[in-house]
């Protein structure tokens, strides 16, 4: 099956606001998580290769895994 360009397209637009992200916290020396879909097994809201930035105050960036494992990133994202 041949890749919609314009879906890579948005996705790496979508990823380009969690990398602005990272910067960010990297300036500021603030903490936080990468979540990455790295794998799909059957229907997924998210496609591979989503991100999502959870930092410890619990702000969320990009479109990520939802559910119990964007909760668990947060909780590691506050330790």
């Amino acid at each position: 099956m041949a890749r919609d360009p314009a879906a890579s397209y948005n996705l790496a637009m979508r990823n380009e606001a969690v990398y602005d992200a990272i910067a960010r916290l990297r300036e500021t020396g603030r903490a936080g998580v990468l979540a990455t879909v790295v794998s799909i097994k059957g229907s997924s809201p998210g496609a591979l290769g989503s991100k999502m930035l959870l930092t410890a105050e619990g702000e969320a960036v990009g479109e990520g895994p939802v559910g119990a494992p964007q909760r668990q990133a947060a909780m590691v994202a506050t330790l």
